[in-house]
């Protein structure tokens, strides 16, 4: 019987840990952001003549990417500082790597490669 709590306590304590939401990103990536800097084999794409590049992630977990009006509209999700986008018109989900994300500031990486 006793066998049983214990069980019971550490199915209950990792179902808990499993629906932990603790993640810092998730509140502070929600609205709309315009890109200022986007380096591209070590030159700033955003300097080459008319670029803009702006992003939008709501908090139904839909995003939508603008660059140069050209729209990428779908869903994303958030796993520790990892951010995950598949638009709805591709299989691939995009994995980009968040190094920064204070305020109204983001920096994050990724290869296109």
């Amino acid at each position: 019987m006793k066998f049983r709590y214990i069980a019971f306590f550490i199915l209950s304590m990792a179902c808990l840990q499993a629906c932990n939401t603790d993640n810092p990103y998730l509140d502070a990536i929600i609205g709309d952001w315009d890109c200022e800097k986007w380096m591209v084999n070590g030159a700033n794409y955003l300097e080459q003549g008319d670029k803009k590049v702006s992003f939008y992630f709501g908090d139904d977990n839909a995003f939508k990417a603008i660059m140069n009006g050209a729209e990428d509209i779908g869903t994303y999700r958030i796993k520790e500082n990892k951010l995950y986008t598949k638009a709805d018109n591709d299989d691939m989900e995009i994995m980009i790597k968040i190094t920064k994300l204070e305020g109204d500031n983001m920096e994050f990486e990724m290869n296109r490669a």
